[in-house]
């Protein structure tokens, strides 16, 4: 992978991933996520430090992921809300449009339109101030 592949620092990372996992020396774990996640990269260091998390949650390597965590926490430069914005999150579930031929209906096709448009009408309401949305 070349230095300048946007996925190397995934690569990067799960080589540290490893080394926390079989590597004796705590220093040289510590050293490899320092040296995996750039001081730019919060969302990176985000998710791996959820995984370092978990393994504190199973009771394994705690101290060691403890020392990784407070080591790239203070490495890392956590975004100000401003540089994030006013971001939403929205989740959409439910059934998907029946396949032509489905013999019960759920979704018909032909309510696509109408279900488009109360989506579109609900991330506007969203977007204009609603803190919640509920159906």
């Amino acid at each position: 992978m070349s230095r300048n592949d946007q996925n190397r620092v995934w690569a990067e990372i799960s080589a540290a991933d490893l080394m926390f996992l079989v590597e004796e020396r705590p220093s040289r774990a510590i050293e490899a996520y320092r040296e995996a996640v750039p001081k730019n990269g919060f969302f990176a260091w985000n998710a791996a430090r959820g995984q370092l998390e978990l393994f504190t949650k199973l009771g394994y390597k705690v101290e060691l992921a403890n020392k990784i965590i407070s080591t790239i926490d203070t490495h890392v430069v956590r975004p100000e809300v401003d540089d994030i914005g006013d971001l939403q999150v929205v989740i959409f579930v439910g059934h998907r449009i029946d396949e032509a031929g489905r013999a019960v209906h759920r979704f018909p096709h032909d309510r696509e339109p109408q279900a488009r448009n109360l989506i579109r009408e609900a991330l506007l309401k969203a977007k204009n101030g609603w803190r919640r949305l509920r159906f």
